[in-house]
């Protein structure tokens, strides 16, 4: 009996455990796992999610970070600059990783172009400015 059930439906194999499961399964019942693809949207989202926060924290690192640490001029951070944009980077850091473990990710290419906006301007700044004094 149990043989003219399994026949008379559809079954394929779970890309998970490789167990037979019906064809029109939404989940596996041998290991658990969605099979209907909602189990890659949400690891697409928690990864989404994680590489936002990482690139926000490293944001808000990047201001305390040395940038240079010459003889000549010492340990240069983005606050020693005295022009305020180690302040600035790191608000816009914390906002980004308030919105980004929020789920909301469209401010997040603000926060990128004014990162390479600074990294841009501290090159300047060594290459144009520092050779000046």
């Amino acid at each position: 009996m149990e043989d003219l059930i399994k026949t008379s439906r559809p079954i394929k194999n779970c890309p998970f455990c490789a167990e037979e499961i019906l064809a029109d399964a939404k989940k596996c019942r041998y290991c658990g796992e969605f099979v209907d693809g909602r189990g890659a949207k949400n690891n697409t989202a928690i990864l989404r999610k994680a590489l936002a926060a990482a690139g926000s924290l490293l944001l808000a690192i990047a201001p305390f970070a040395p940038m240079v640490s010459a003889p000549i001029f010492g340990r240069i951070t983005l606050f020693q600059q005295g022009k305020g944009d180690g302040v600035v980077l790191l608000i816009v850091a914390l906002v980004a990783l308030g919105l980004s473990l929020a789920g909301r990710y469209g401010f997040l290419w603000v926060s990128g172009a004014l990162g390479l906006f600074e990294v841009g301007h501290l090159f300047y700044f060594f290459i144009i400015i520092c050779p000046k004094r």
